[in-house]
């Protein structure tokens, strides 16, 4: 409540829903959703142009796999200063603006660790100023954690499938 609002954007918090599948990566061990990078990459860009300063934005993901496809996606001439990070390597710091993707959408509804409280409290508390998360609510919701989430928001018109901004929506 003490800072000034996200600019350019209608709200300081919101969950972008989509039902892009991931892909999983030849090793087997890790996923990445190139929907979500794709839209993560372009809001970043979009902040960047509303005058934030790289250093106030950070993009989290919950897999390594994703995390390397959004570094693919950011020239470093575009993007320098950029945090791009998994959740489990970044907490305990808070950044003026997040942008967390979820990664998990499949068609075996299977939610992994985002089920883990404690992984969940992690990545949703660490922006200052403003929040904006990506993912595939349909199988997040099967887990009560998120779908209380999901209630808050959807009650403060915070969730739903495009992100509206100051001059265009994504």
């Amino acid at each position: 409540m003490d800072y000034d609002n996200v600019k350019g954007i209608q709200t300081n918090q919101f969950f972008l829903e989509h039902s892009h599948l991931v892909e999983n990566l030849r090793d087997g061990k890790s996923q990445e959703n190139k929907h979500e990078a794709m839209f993560v990459v372009t809001l970043c860009r979009y902040l960047l142009m509303q005058n934030y300063n790289p250093e106030q934005i950070i993009i989290l993901t919950t897999y390594s796999g994703q995390l390397f496809c959004l570094r693919n996606m950011m020239p470093s001439s575009e993007f320098a200063g950029v945090k791009v990070h998994v959740v489990d390597k970044y907490q305990g710091e808070e950044n003026d603006i997040v942008l967390l993707s979820l990664v998990r959408s499949n068609t075996m509804g299977s939610v992994g660790f985002l089920s883990i409280p404690i992984r969940v409290c992690v990545a949703l508390s660490l922006a200052k100023k403003g929040l904006y998360c990506i993912g595939n609510s349909a199988i997040l919701s099967k887990v009560k954690l998120w779908t209380n989430i999901f209630g808050t928001l959807k009650e403060k018109e915070q969730m739903g499938k495009a992100l509206c901004c100051q001059n265009q929506t994504y």
